[in-house]
């Protein structure tokens, strides 16, 4: 898919997503927090925004990491119930993240778990894109995000990091198709 392709671009739908989970392996971890934004023809038309409670409790590291403490996630729903609803959100479009492929892992276990489903989805990754569009020593999404001057915002809160990786996004989109202009990708 190119996205220097205004069509292709126009009509897709994207969904930037953005997990906090309790560790780095789908296997065992559990996401406790979704933020997620929904883009249409370059705008943000919709956001979704959850806690999610996990069956054990979480560990002091991973409330340090996140911000997420076990008393946030007390009375939250579990993924059970939150999944499907997500998924509604999602309905067909194109997810966006950033290293795409640990909440693009994430997703597709936990929809395996609770659902029994095979669930795939084409992804676009912010991190490749950055590392293809902007010479830095670092593509964290804070070094990307200052390099673009979309700062500041609070990093490892779900919606904030979704909200900021749209951005970034869109940025990249409008830096593609001025590219596109110039140059004949083969």
């Amino acid at each position: 898919m190119s996205l220097s392709d205004d069509s292709t671009f126009g009509d897709a739908t994207f969904v930037v997503l953005d997990f906090e989970t309790t560790g780095l392996d789908p296997q065992v971890d559990e996401i406790i927090e979704i933020g997620a934004v929904k883009i249409q023809g370059g705008q943000i038309v919709d956001e979704y925004h959850t806690l999610i409670k996990p069956s054990r409790e979480i560990s002091r590291k991973s409330s340090e990491i996140t911000g997420i403490t076990q008393e946030m996630l007390e009375n939250k729903r579990s993924i059970e119930e939150v999944l499907p609803e997500f998924l509604g959100f999602l309905e067909d479009s194109i997810i966006v993240a950033h290293n795409a492929n640990f909440d693009y892992r994430f997703l597709r276990l936990w929809i395996k778990k609770v659902m029994g489903l095979d669930w795939e989805r084409p992804y676009i990754d912010t991190l490749a894109l950055a590392k293809s569009l902007l010479k830095l020593r670092s593509y964290s999404l804070d070094s990307v995000v200052e390099k673009l001057g979309l700062g500041p915002f609070r990093h490892h809160r779900a919606l904030d990091d979704a909200r900021v990786t749209a951005q970034v996004f869109l940025r990249f989109v409008e830096m593609m198709k001025k590219e596109g202009h110039h140059h004949h990708h083969h």
